[in-house]
């Protein structure tokens, strides 16, 4: 039992240290990556609008669908303070409760499927937004991003 216990503490631990680590390698010391939620969809939507050349009608679909994604956003952030805080009270306890974590993860996966669902749907609603011509412009600047980025 406590080979177990050690052997998932140090899986934990990994994680933890691993997400504090990755957490910070991607981003560029920009006003962007600071910037709040609203703030970087706000700049998404006006790049796409621009790139895209998006007429009024298009515009306010694209907003109404950030709106609707920043809002459901605002729900999942919520519980993934309740996750953190659950593992770590469960880092700073003399031993670990498997079942507790078990469940909280279960919990956390059911909402990621939910999450995953949801932006699934925006992003059909997005796509049907488009026309053929701006699918293929879109499609040309996720390949030109992902060349960039692609290591």
């Amino acid at each position: 039992m406590s080979h177990k216990i050690l052997v998932v503490g140090l899986l934990l631990f990994a994680f933890v240290v691993g997400a504090f680590f990755m957490s910070g390698c991607h981003r560029r010391a920009s006003v962007f990556h600071r910037a709040s939620p609203e703030k970087r969809a706000e700049w998404v939507v006006k790049r796409l609008s621009s790139e895209l050349d998006l007429n009024e009608n298009q515009k306010k679909e694209v907003n109404r669908i950030k709106d609707e994604i920043l809002a459901k956003r605002k729900d999942f952030k919520v519980d993934h303070q309740q996750m953190y805080e659950t593992v770590l009270s469960q880092v700073k306890g003399e031993s670990v409760d498997e079942a507790r974590l078990n469940q909280l993860f279960q919990d956390k996966e059911t909402q990621f499927k939910e999450m995953r669902g949801f932006m699934i749907s925006k992003f059909a609603e997005f796509h049907k937004v488009l026309t053929p011509v701006q699918r293929e412009k879109l499609a040309s600047k996720m390949n030109e991003f992902h060349d960039h980025f692609k290591r």
